[in-house]
């Protein structure tokens, strides 16, 4: 955005990418997933992920011979999707490859803004390969050094033209972040303030520390299903909010945030996207 000042706060992952031979769900079972959760950090051995939620629906994925890791069973920590219970879903990789991920780097490097975001220490060889990464995409980074915390990256499994993405972030560095440092950065001039996927404690404190003219939230599946930190609490500092319909549908009092935030896109994959307007005294226009 040429002349504006850009910020945002979120996260810079390791993408590892597997592409599946079929869709993600069977035909039947709904439409294309479009979901983000997070998986336990322990891993096994085999020729398979398993992919396990809390429901015990298991996607099984059978592996190129190539394949990196991780391997084995991948607990996840939430559900895939409602009505999936107990059932398997196999399924076979075609290939893989790795890049830049996380919606930090993505707004970044599509609006030409700082992008603020956590890494490892210098050792880390995540964190090496993410800051590689950025430079190549020639993105402005503003790193917050973490010690003793390994960079976060996701495996991002996708169905390729059956429409399917699930990414499974494994997190690390991001967690760790603490708000005086992220406050501070905030409170920082800027046009535009964009915060992606954060824990809504930090999500907080970014917002509330900026008089940004815009502020934008780009939230994680983890955001709207907080309850001890919901979305609602902080509704009043966001201009603009965007999700996918999963996302949107498990926020708890969503009436009173739509009613409050004056821009709510709701994305639905490729069925397209629904946006509400709502004026000053929080009637839809």
């Amino acid at each position: 955005m040429p002349g504006q000042r850009v910020a945002i706060f979120g996260p810079a992952y390791l993408d590892r990418v597997v592409r599946i031979d079929r869709p993600l769900v069977a035909s039947g079972q709904g439409s294309p997933l479009d979901q983000s959760v997070e998986g336990d950090w322990k891993f096994g051995e085999g020729d398979t992920i398993d992919v396990v939620a809390p429901d015990g629906y298991t996607l099984s994925i059978e592996l190129p011979p190539d394949w990196p890791g991780p391997r084995g069973t991948i607990r996840l920590q939430g559900p895939i999707r409602p009505g999936l219970s107990g059932r398997r879903r196999r399924v076979r990789a075609l290939s893989w490859s790795e890049d830049l991920g996380g919606m930090g780097a993505g707004y970044a490097a599509a609006l030409g803004g700082v992008l603020h975001s956590a890494l490892g220490p210098e050792d880390d060889p995540t964190s090496r390969a993410i800051v590689e990464r950025i430079r190549r995409y020639g993105v402005a980074h503003r790193p917050i050094r973490v010690p003793d915390r390994p960079a976060d990256w996701t495996l991002l499994i996708s169905s390729g033209e059956h429409g399917d993405k699930l990414p499974i972030g494994f997190r690390g560095c991001h967690a760790a972040l603490e708000v005086p440092e992220l406050s501070r950065r905030a409170a920082e001039d800027t046009d535009l303030l964009v915060v992606a996927a954060l824990p809504n404690p930090l999500v907080e404190a970014v917002l509330r520390s900026s008089n940004a003219r815009t502020r934008f939230l780009a939230p994680a599946f983890r955001n709207m299903d907080d309850r001890e930190h919901p979305l609602g609490r902080f509704a009043d500092r966001i201009h603009i909010l965007s999700c996918n319909r999963t996302e949107w549908e498990t926020l708890a009092g969503r009436e009173a945030v739509a009613a409050t935030v004056s821009i709510v896109a709701v994305t639905e994959g490729p069925n397209g996207f629904e946006i509400q307007f709502t004026d000053s005294d929080g009637r839809p226009s």
